[in-house]
């Protein structure tokens, strides 16, 4: 008889050997599908040791009647965004049919019916609120994003909001196994040029009327476009050379930049930038203006990312993209890119000293350096010197534009967003539902979204993080994924819900076979968890009203302190849940 580790999927382990580890502490094992997840235990029956379920009543050896490993669900599932190259052909089918589906939701709403659909939402929503060349620009789009995915995780719990790796050909993008996938195809995204199947038999654009670009009577544009109707067409146009994002040559100018004036001055400057060069520069600025210098670097290649696939999602080279391009479900593999390469500079160790403080990237007050005072470092958008205008006049006119620019700066990432606050935007549109009133006057939801909350600071779960050889920020994405630290040691922690009162939460503290030495975490109320030694396990309860804006102080034996590191950002944390951390390597 063989059972599987803690993970379902996880690898298969002989009757014996399960015995001694859950004898040693080593190891958790599944013990019942779907939510009720508990420990196995070992009996000592007159036949010899056996295992069994403790929340069973039975005492007989229940072992056999225990799931297999491949008829476990996933339990509590972390569902974590993996480059969408590297997934399976099979969840990446079940990752577009999810969205194909959500043209066929509606957001709940009281009164008259939403008739946007979900998926049209998330174009309506940008059309009418889009944040770019602002400094909430990657606290919007995360906040986005997020909700984006949390619609497919209602059709899919297991589904993740995966990427593109946009250092590489969408069309020959590597799979992680010596071959190469075309995300552009009928299989997963659609084609380039028109997306085709199997979108449009989806309704996700409609090239006869009526359509947005059409009204009903098929005779002339009017107004703005409706958002519950699909637009015309949805397609692309990358480059006819082939390359990719990291390889178009100066040649391919006048494609990628048609209109007569602007465009690049150099054939690097046309380019995608490697992850690395993207974020490592930005680590080491001073911290006030660290944020600004990665976000307006990070921008100028998201952008050439839009204008490399072109088409919709790069406004025709020609146009403002923001307006068309999230009709096109291949957009959010592209921001999920930003957003990893948000996290990633987020989750660097570089720059602060990990035993001291929290990751000061990750910290409200200091997260978007002097901006959040209304600072600046450098104005965009100003004219050039005038003819005739004096140095002096021109800097005038500088100062004014940074003055005015922090302001705005400082104002933005202090408020709350829209469309999530239910108000209509600063530039003129409609609020939109179901976050605003609906137009009988039905109550909105709205949500109390800033770019400083931690909500929104917190960074997903990704597979792979940038400049990870160098050890990451302690940070819930990072202990979650069990990913090693700066400080060398791997801490994982598992959340089981609803497993003890919801008036407390229960912090575990459990040490693997290779720790060595005494372990500590100090949690939020100042009661300390300890451990001695490899393979010992601490518990203690916590009052759930009392996590407040607390942390959790991670301690271990070191010759010259005893700090190792900080956690932050307890309101994730549901009541009635158990996080245990095992300490797997130190």
């Amino acid at each position: 008889m063989a059972v599987c580790l803690r993970e379902p999927g996880g690898p298969l382990v002989l009757l014996g050997e399960v015995i001694e580890d859950i004898r040693s502490g080593r190891h958790d094992y599944v013990v019942d599908a779907g939510a009720s997840v508990g420990q196995l235990v070992v009996v000592h029956g007159a036949a010899g040791p056996y295992v069994r379920a403790p929340a069973d009543r039975d005492r007989t050896n229940n072992l056999d009647s225990l799931p297999d490993c491949e008829d476990l669900p996933p339990m509590d599932a972390q569902p974590v965004r993996r480059n969408a190259a590297t997934v399976s052909v099979e969840e990446r089918r079940r990752l577009r049919d999810a969205i194909l589906e959500l043209n066929h939701r509606h957001y709940g709403t009281a009164g008259p019916p939403d008739p946007v659909s979900i998926w049209f939402k998330q174009d309506q929503v940008h059309q009418a609120t889009h944040v770019h060349s602002q400094a909430s620009f990657l606290a919007w789009h995360r906040v986005l994003l997020n909700e984006f995915e949390a619609q497919l995780q209602q059709i899919d719990p297991s589904l993740a909001l995966h990427y593109w790796d946009w250092t590489t050909n969408p069309q020959r993008s590597p799979d992680g196994r010596g071959g190469t996938v075309n995300l552009l195809d009928a299989d997963f995204m659609g084609t380039d040029g028109e997306i085709g199947s199997p979108f449009a038999e989806n309704d996700f654009y409609r090239p006869q009327p009526p359509n947005r670009d059409i009204d009903l009577s098929g005779d002339a544009r009017v107004g703005p476009p409706r958002p519950d109707l699909p637009p015309r067409l949805v397609n692309r146009r990358l480059p006819v050379s082939g390359h990719g994002p990291a390889e178009v040559t100066w040649d391919e100018r006048h494609e990628l930049w048609p209109q007569s004036n602007g465009g690049p001055d150099s054939e690097a400057q046309m380019r995608i930038r490697s992850d690395e060069d993207l974020v490592r520069p930005a680590l080491f600025e001073r911290p006030g203006v660290a944020f600004e210098t990665f976000w307006r670097q990070l921008y100028i290649d998201h952008g050439l990312a839009h204008r490399y696939i072109g088409g919709t999602i790069g406004g025709n080279r020609t146009s403002d993209a923001a307006h068309s391009s999230f009709e096109d479900p291949f957009v959010f593999l592209l921001h999920s890119n930003v957003d990893r390469l948000w996290a990633s500079w987020q989750l660097s160790a570089a720059g602060f000293e990990a035993h001291v403080e929290p990751a000061w990237r990750l910290e409200p007050p200091w997260a978007y350096g002097q901006l959040i005072d209304g600072l600046v470092k450098e104005a965009t958008d100003v004219d050039p010197p005038r003819p005739g205008e004096s140095e002096a006049a021109y800097n005038q006119r500088y100062e004014v534009a940074l003055a005015r620019q922090g302001a705005d700066a400082g104002r933005e990432i202090r408020s709350t967003m829209s469309p999530w606050n239910g108000a209509a935007p600063p530039h003129g549109s409609a609020a939109v539902r179901p976050w605003a009133p609906g137009p009988s006057g039905e109550p909105g939801t709205p949500r109390t979204l800033r770019p400083i909350d931690r909500e929104v600071l917190r960074p997903p779960l990704y597979d792979h993080y940038v400049l990870e050889q160098d050890g990451l920020c302690a940070a819930w994405a990072t202990l979650l994924l069990g990913r090693r630290l700066s400080t060398h040691d791997v801490v994982r922690v598992t959340v089981e819900r609803d497993a003890v009162s919801p008036a407390d939460v229960e912090f575990v503290l459990q040490t693997g076979p290779e720790v060595s030495w005494w372990k500590g975490i100090r949690l939020p109320n100042w009661t300390m968890i300890e451990t001695e030694g490899a393979l010992t396990r601490r518990a203690a309860l916590h009052p759930y009203a009392e996590l407040g804006d607390g942390q959790l102080i991670f301690h271990k034996a070191v010759p010259g302190r005893r700090i190792a590191f900080r956690v932050a950002d307890m309101e994730w944390i549901r009541p009635g849940s158990r996080l245990t951390f095992c300490w797997e390597d130190d």
